[in-house]
This record gives C-alpha cells, structure tokens and sequence, in this order.
C-alpha cells in the first residue's frame, strides 16, 4: 500500500439535503489503497439525535480533476445609461472580474481579469476561465467606479456565486447603482468682472437664497438655469453636467427705461435689450400690443385694455424688432433689440 492521506474537498459543501459535486485532489499520492474513506467534519463535541446519512453517487477516480470552460458574460448598458457607470469610456475604462476563480486578486493586477467587449454586442463584456468543478464567488468592478477594490460594483458583501459542473456561459448585468452625483458651482459677474453677490438662481427646479451659488447632488445631465439679480438682465441658458463644475457668468447691466414722451401719451419701455419679459407701461390705458420684425411680419399680438404690460419675447429669435403700443390717446411705435 502507499500508505495513509487524508485531503479535504477543493471546495467547501455548500448544500443540505441536495446533490453537490466535491473535488478532492491528491497529486502526491502514489501506491494502492485498499480503502477510501468520506469522513465529515463533525462538530466537536458531537451531539445527535439520529444518525447522520450521506449518499454518494457516480464517485470518479482520475489522474487529473476535469476542467471547464466558462465564459462570463455581463451587460452594462443599463449602468452606463441610468447608473454607476454614466460616462463609461471604452478607450480609457475598463471592466474587470474577480473572486475565487483567480485567487481573488485585487482587481486590476492581474490581465486575465479584465473583460473585453463581445464582438456582436459592445455593451456586453466577456472573460473566460478554466475551472474546475465546484462553487465560485466573483464580482464585477470597474476603474471608473474606483481603483482596485474600491470599483466594485457594491462594497462588501454578498458576492456573485456559480456552480461549475460542466462548460457554461455565464449571463449576468452589472449593477445599475446610483448615477454619479457632482457639485455645481456658479461664479457671478458683471461686465467690470466684479462679483455680483445678490443674484437668486433657479437650477433644476431648485432656488437657493439670494448669494447661495452651488448646488449639491447633482447627476450627469443636461439643465436649464434662470440667474435674476437686481439691476441685471436676467440670464437663461443650459449646461450640460458630467464632473463637478464651475461655471462662470456675466451678466450685463440694464438700461434705464425707454421714455417716450408725446402730446397726448407718456410710456415707459424696458430693459431693452431685452432677453426674457419686456414691459410697458404708459399713462393712458393701453389697447393693444404688436411685435413686428424687420421683414413686416407681425410676430407676436395682444389684447392689452390695461396701463401696464408684460410681454414674454423668450421665444422669438435674437435681432431688432418693432414694438408697436396702441393706446386710447394713439398709436406708438418703438424699436427693441432681443438679445437672449
């Protein structure tokens, strides 16, 4: 005989009261063995109330233990659009896998961990392994998420578990998590490049107090944002946000009102130029309101029957425009650049 060994299983058992395969490996052993034995490993002390019965079934001596081609596959699409990896880039970002099936290297110092695009789908990445059979932990990460550990799809546990039994493909979809959340700084001027500390802005629906310039918890996407200051043209425009960001404005000073003054009717027009709400006001009642460019085409009209009005050009394209003011003493006719 070659003696007495004692191995345990490749893997730990995993299942109660199910089939699983166990490996045992014994490359050092040689010689004939009359007896092998499947010992548990009981607590200690044990303690039962009935025996203890363990089944086995097609048990498969070899030289060597079979080995397995499996193929992960994992979908990042839904992580890329909505989630965690917003702003994913193929050319400079990776995705990458980890576990038991390679030792559970830190992820990125080992080349066999990182995954590459499947030829048919480039939001589906792809890595093969030869395993033997057993129960395998693994995780996806990514460098964009965070460098080695830190770019796991969540932090800690539970990992990913497979059952390798037989060569198998592996479909699975990378964690959507939440998008990336940034800070949006506004930095306010005016045309002297001095700092405008009174200005309210409105960002994704949200108004901070007059002079609170960032905004917090901000994901990737494009916004509208609204800046009003006291003295200064209001100011609408979008940004598209992807990082944190800092972004400057320059707000320009409003002029003093239009006064246009005749025998029989004095009107106030203003700011001029104008880029959001023009007003008039007059001191006879106004009938009605007329837009009219400098084609001849009537742009905008209204139904006034009030001393004061507010006109909203935000729609109509940069360039001079007639306003054209009818009023009970009379019709006026005034000349305003929209500047939006």
């Amino acid at each position: 005989p070659g003696g007495t060994f004692e191995f345990e299983s490749m893997q730990p058992q995993t299942q109660v009261y199910e089939w699983e395969t166990l490996v045992f490996h014994f490359p050092d052993a040689d010689g004939e063995y009359p007896v092998i034995a499947f010992m548990p490993d009981f607590e200690d002390p044990l303690e039962l109330d009935e025996d203890i019965i363990i089944y086995f079934d097609n048990i498969r001596l070899g030289g060597e233990p079979n080995v397995f081609e499996v193929t992960f596959h994992v979908d990042i699409a839904d992580a890329v659009m909505n989630g965690q990896l917003y702003g994913f880039d193929p050319d400079e970002h990776h995705i990458l896998i980890s576990g038991s099936l390679s030792g559970w290297a830190e992820p990125g110092t080992d080349p066999d961990q990182v995954m590459e695009p499947h030829a048919d789908n480039p939001m589906v990445y792809v890595a093969t392994f030869h395993l033997e059979a057993g129960t395998y932990e693994y995780k996806y990460f990514s460098d964009l998420i965070g460098e080695g550990w830190d770019g796991g799809e969540w932090a800690g546990d539970p990992n990913r578990v497979v059952e390798v039994t037989n060569h198998m493909v592996v479909e699975d979809v990378f964690e959507a998590g939440d998008p990336p959340a940034f800070t949006v700084t506004f930095d306010i001027i005016d045309n002297e490049g001095e700092p405008i500390e009174n200005a309210t802005i409105m960002f994704n629906d949200i108004i901070n107090e007059m002079g609170d310039y960032t905004f917090t918890d901000i994901t990737a996407g494009i916004y509208e944002y609204i800046i009003n200051a006291p003295g200064f043209i209001e100011v609408i425009d979008e940004v598209e946000v992807t990082e944190e960001m800092m972004i400057e404005v320059v707000m320009e000073e409003e002029t003093q009102p239009n006064v246009i003054e005749t025998e029989d009717i004095s009107l106030k027009i203003y700011p001029n130029p104008v880029r959001g709400n023009l007003y008039i006001e007059a001191d006879s009642e106004i009938k009605s309101v007329q837009l009219v460019d400098m084609l001849g085409q009537v742009v905008y009209s209204s139904v006034v029957n009030n001393l004061m009005y507010e006109m909203n050009i935000s729609g109509l394209n940069n360039g001079i425009y007639l306003v054209q003011i009818m009023t009970q003493n009379g019709l006026i006719t005034h000349r305003i650049q929209v500047a939006r």
